[in-house]
């Protein structure tokens, strides 16, 4: 059995919303998707909907893509967020990565999605469980009753842990920017 992916999908033309899916679907991937098609619904999606990945069309009737990231990093939401528009040019595609998408593809181009969606969804899984080990790490680093002290390749302090500070006597904010202890 394929693993479901869950999917909220910003799209205002039923038909484009169907090739997707058909799209998906052809690459043996298992869609739920939810179609939303305005604002209204789609702010509602992304507080009662749980779902893997977004797919956005660019232009739609109330709004447009750049507007519905801003909404998804203001929900603080942490999805990967997909382009899937009829045109775009390379200088907006760069403009909507640096605002946050994580990919995009053309409509005429929907051979790519498959790939795209699960590509996508599998880097952000990757970076969540590096984001986790982070935590453990600094939680055990924070906790451990030996001192710990990182230094740069040159040599200056760049992380002091609060049991090195009880043993060193020694506050991060003690050294300058160049090492020395102020």
């Amino acid at each position: 059995m394929r693993q479901t992916v869950k999917i909220l999908h910003l799209e205002d033309l039923s038909s484009d919303a169907e090739l997707i899916e058909s799209a998906l679907k052809k690459a043996k991937i298992n869609p739920e998707i939810l179609v939303v098609q305005n604002k209204r619904a789609f702010v509602k999606a992304l507080n009662n909907f749980s779902y893997d990945i977004i797919l956005s069309d660019h232009s739609l009737a109330s709004f447009d893509s750049l507007e519905a990231i801003r909404l998804v990093k203001k929900a603080g939401i942490t999805v990967p967020f997909l382009l899937v528009t009829a045109t775009m040019t390379d200088i907006f595609a760069a403009k909507a990565m640096k605002e946050g998408a994580c990919d995009y593809i053309l409509k005429d181009r929907l051979h790519r999605l498959p790939s795209a969606v699960i590509n996508s969804i599998e880097k952000h899984r990757l970076k969540e469980e590096q984001l986790a080990a982070h935590e453990r790490l600094a939680f055990h680093i924070e906790n451990t009753p030996l001192g710990f002290i990182e230094w740069d390749s040159q040599l200056h302090i760049k992380v002091l842990s609060k049991r090195a500070e009880e043993i060193f006597g020694w506050r991060l904010e003690d050294f300058s920017a160049d090492g020395r202890r102020l």
